[in-house]
């Protein structure tokens, strides 16, 4: 029988399975929906915070890895290739109520009832962000010069960097051994 943590990569989007810059960005973006409808469900059943905990510690963590993968590497090249230094500022503002609502998160013990509004307002705030992404920017950049496949490449590096813990850190727990421990109340 599988462990529920050792489920959590496949199951979240982290087995890399995006050839292309856009599909490795929707992948994450589905992993992170995932997330959001497994806490969601645990509310809903009120499981044991153990669990609660690991869904939320990973949900951050994916967050704090997605954003600065966007931010350094995927936004610079999607300016570039539209020649349109305007084109991710909003997508950047955005990152910027998430990054803001996770630190809230990360602040809150599981038991406050704040933490669980919290969540469902990081869920809203993210939905918001991924349809923009994928509905405006992305076929952008499809039709554009962009090399997709390239930019894979740094982003696929740029991660591996981030979860080794290299060439600066998540703002979160990055390896599953940390989730359990991620003191989220």
């Amino acid at each position: 029988m599988k462990s529920f943590e050792s489920e959590l990569p496949a199951r979240y989007g982290e087995a890399d399975r995006g050839t292309d810059a856009l599909s490795l960005l929707t992948e994450e973006h589905d992993g992170v929906r995932q997330l959001f409808v497994d806490h969601a469900a645990l509310v809903q059943s009120h499981a044991d915070a153990d669990r609660k905990r690991t869904v939320v510690a990973l949900l951050c963590r994916k967050l704090a890895v997605h954003t600065r993968l966007e931010e350094e590497i995927f936004y610079p090249a999607a300016r570039d290739a539209l020649d349109d230094p305007a084109i991710t500022q909003h997508g950047l503002a955005e990152h910027e109520r998430m990054k803001e609502l996770v630190e809230e998160l990360w602040n809150t013990r599981a038991a406050d009832r704040r933490h669980d509004v919290l969540v469902d307002a990081l869920r809203s705030a993210a939905e918001k962000h991924f349809d923009a992404e994928e509905a405006e920017l992305f076929p952008r950049t499809l039709d554009s010069s962009m090399n997709l496949h390239e930019v894979a490449g740094h982003l696929r590096a740029r991660r591996e960097q981030f979860l080794a813990g290299r060439e600066g850190e998540a703002a979160v727990p990055v390896q599953p051994e940390l989730l359990a421990s991620a003191d989220l109340g």
